[in-house]
């Protein structure tokens, strides 16, 4: 991967110097430039390579006005990287290798025989944005939210609240500790009931409830009694995304 990321601006949306000398001091682990005409912001990484990390944080300029409506839809509209924002920063997240989207894909499919059979809620991908309690926008790798709890805006194309359940998937080791405190800060703080993290690099997966969490080997499939009857073999799903 590239250690230099290209982020496409929309017409209406363009930095000053100053915005961009502003930003150079918000983020010292990034080199910042416009490019000329200031249709792409340039982000070059200090001391670490975007392969290493599975997300890169972006502090946007306090002297211009934005909230996180306006931010996600003027990023992702123009970019094709998967991108997270609230009202200060928005969130870039790097591509994974290739295993981790069928890894992803079986979890899902799990979810959503499983909710068919009990007619539960809705199964959600990355591809769905999630605006939490915490007024911040996030995506899940999968999420399973119930009919009781589901709220969909229309004005806004998000789903608001948090789901029953939240998967995400860490596809670095070095990224753990990250996922680890997002799972805790933004889902499980803004009402899901279980989150987990899963670590495909270290064959464990990480359970969290309320304030509580606990590290499980893929060698014990997950299950809960929210969700009888479900059960989710990491070691089985992995191996038969390596066979793809």
């Amino acid at each position: 991967m590239s250690n230099v990321i290209e982020l496409r601006l929309p017409a209406n949306l363009r930095f000053s110097k100053q915005h961009i000398s502003e930003m150079q001091n918000k983020n010292q682990h990034l080199t910042i430039r416009n490019t000329r005409g200031g249709c792409k912001l340039l982000i070059e990484a200090k001391n670490f390579s975007f392969s290493d990390v599975d997300e890169v944080e972006l502090f946007l300029p306090s002297s211009m006005s934005f909230n996180s409506e306006t931010i996600w839809e003027s990023f992702s509209a123009k970019n094709e990287l998967k991108i997270e924002a609230n009202n200060e920063k928005i969130f870039i997240h790097m591509g994974n290798f290739r295993n981790i989207g069928d890894f992803t894909a079986q979890i899902i499919s799990k979810l959503c025989f499983w909710n068919e059979q009990k007619n539960f809620g809705q199964v959600y991908s990355e591809t769905t944005d999630f605006l939490l309690s915490n007024n911040k926008i996030r995506e899940a790798d999968a999420a399973l939210i119930s009919f009781k709890k589901l709220v969909y805006s229309k004005v806004s194309n998000y789903v608001v609240g948090s789901p029953n359940l939240c998967v995400e998937i860490v596809a670095n080791e070095k990224s753990i500790s990250h996922n680890l405190t997002k799972m805790q800060e933004d889902w499980v703080n803004s009402g899901t009931e279980v989150g987990l993290v899963v670590c495909p690099c270290v064959k464990k997966y990480y359970l969290f409830e309320n304030t509580n969490s606990q590290e499980i080997s893929f060698s014990v499939a997950f299950s809960h009694s929210l969700f009888p009857d479900l059960s989710l073999n990491f070691d089985e799903l992995w191996e038969k995304a390596l066979q793809f």
